[in-house]
């Protein structure tokens, strides 16, 4: 027995050093009024802001305290719940954030390694300044790639995450590496990249394999076909005031910064991570935090870093930080307390900014936050066409309207022809440039510019591209009629033999 005495001693030593996983939280239960407030408000909010599908959870610590689901995944289709899968848009930086500290936590990854140091090939216009790039510049949004530099990077669905990095040779950055923040898609695109490279494995595995299935996260994808198969909610946009449900192709090479895809009860066992320590249950997804803060539960306060190494952006209200996503036809938001335990993301089918003020999953998850603290929802403000709305709607009626007199006063053409002069060779310079070559760079030369086609711009900014598309369409047609008129003035004027 003496003998065993040390080992006995030993054992005990390292389970007293282990890591302890957070403890649970006691059962919380949210009152019966403060549901019923909550379903009141969203309900108000969705007719308000036109949002046919949206799902909430409600998170406080370890445990989901509500989640509902209301109007319809798609059109005459099914009701929405917690389990229906959404399109999380720009949320799903949070994952890769996590993924690179997995790696990091393992010895495959460093924060202070720069790019190049994983990606060999990897450069901008700038090779100099991109070399200096390293993983927490990526992370902090600081690397100098502007935000415009990162918006269309998912046009056109054709690409993998490997092509799309490769084509940032041509981007410019817009500062010096690490001089401030500039929050752009072209950086979580590269951590993509990189734990692709680092881990070996495709990013959708990786994610799959060490976050979706510990988590249990079981209406979550990395793929559309398999979402689609699982009830995915249909997107939607906003055009001309009302919610036309479209399809945008999936760009499976953008996954990292804004296509993963997940149901609000999924994303609830995600925010958890957040409020106990990256534990959930007993299994921890970040085994080693030397990197973090000594007390992981201490409140997020203003002025700190947009992102840390410990994946959190900071967006305070009421004490909250989180995220919000956006793609065409979604948008998405989440945010966590790290001081009230509580969590709380909001999932919905539709964009667009016809409408102000904005009413979209942001402002609802805000306002469940003043619910949950005991204070009252926001005031429901009239609802009015935006700046923007009214620009889209004037621009394009401007531009129809011409296509359209242009049509209409097509055989005054002919006498300015007949006329001859210099009118003759205005009407032809004229029908050249607005009839035939402004339309077809409108229908061709913008496609072909943006790598989409018109039947994706149609489905992506619909209140655009249908007055750009109709009045050039209108413009071709007067083009064609005018071109047919001159062929045949000039055989009528040639001289008979």
């Amino acid at each position: 027995m003496k003998k065993l005495f040390p080992l006995i001693l030993c054992f005990l030593l390292c389970v007293a050093l282990l890591p302890l996983p957070a403890l649970a939280d006691e059962a919380v239960t949210l009152p019966d009024d403060t549901i019923q407030r909550i379903d009141a408000f969203v309900e108000r909010e969705m007719a308000r802001g036109r949002i046919p599908g949206l799902s909430i959870a409600i998170v406080h610590g370890d445990q989901i305290v509500y989640s509902a689901g209301y109007g319809t995944a798609r059109d005459g289709g099914k009701a929405v719940t917690a389990d229906t899968p959404f399109i999380l848009g720009s949320i799903s930086k949070a994952f890769t954030a996590l993924a690179v500290r997995q790696l990091v936590n393992q010895g495959k990854l460093s924060y202070n390694a720069k790019v190049i140091d994983y990606l060999p090939w990897f450069t901008t216009t700038d090779k100099a300044q991109s070399d200096q790039i390293t993983v927490l510049n990526l992370v902090n949004h600081m690397s100098g790639f502007s935000t415009a530099s990162g918006n269309g990077r998912y046009m056109g669905d054709s690409y993998t995450q490997e092509e799309l990095v490769r084509k940032l040779s041509d981007v410019t950055l817009n500062r010096p590496v690490g001089a401030s923040v500039e929050y752009s898609n072209v950086n979580y695109l590269i951590l993509g990249q990189i734990i692709e490279t680092v881990s070996g494995m495709p990013y959708a595995d990786y994610i799959q394999t060490n976050i979706f299935d510990p988590l249990d996260m079981k209406h979550s994808f990395t793929n559309e076909p398999a979402a689609q198969a699982d009830g995915l909610a249909a997107g939607h946009r906003i055009v001309y005031g009302y919610p036309l449900q479209t399809h945008i192709p999936f760009p499976d090479g953008n996954l990292a910064h804004g296509f993963l895809i997940a149901s609000a009860n999924d994303m609830a066992k995600f925010m958890s991570l957040y409020l106990t320590n990256g534990y959930y249950g007993i299994k921890s997804l970040v085994p080693i935090n030397e990197l973090m803060h000594a007390d992981p539960l201490r409140p997020i306060a203003a002025g700190e870093p947009y992102y840390d190494v410990y994946w959190k952006p900071a967006n305070v209200v009421l004490g909250y930080y989180g995220h919000s996503g956006a793609t065409m036809n979604y948008r998405t938001d989440f945010v966590v307390n790290q001081s009230s335990r509580y969590g709380v993301v909001v999932l919905s089918n539709v964009m667009g900014d016809f409408f102000s003020p904005v009413v979209d999953a942001s402002t609802i998850s805000e306002g469940i936050t003043l619910l949950l603290a005991g204070r009252v929802a926001p005031k429901a403000e009239p609802v009015s066409i935006s700046s923007s709305g009214w620009s889209v709607l004037i621009a394009g009626g401007l531009f129809v309207l011409f296509a359209l007199l242009r049509l209409l006063f097509a055989r005054r053409f002919l006498a300015g022809v007949r006329a001859g002069g210099w009118r003759r060779g205005l009407r032809i310079a004229l029908m050249i440039l607005f009839d035939l070559l402004l339309p077809l760079a409108v229908l061709f030369g913008v496609p072909l510019y943006y790598h989409v086609s018109l039947i994706y711009a149609l489905q992506a900014i619909p209140e655009q591209a249908i007055s750009l598309v109709l009045g050039a369409a209108l413009l071709l047609i007067t083009g064609i009629l005018k071109l047919r008129l001159l062929l045949q003035e000039r055989k009528q004027s040639k001289p008979t033999v």
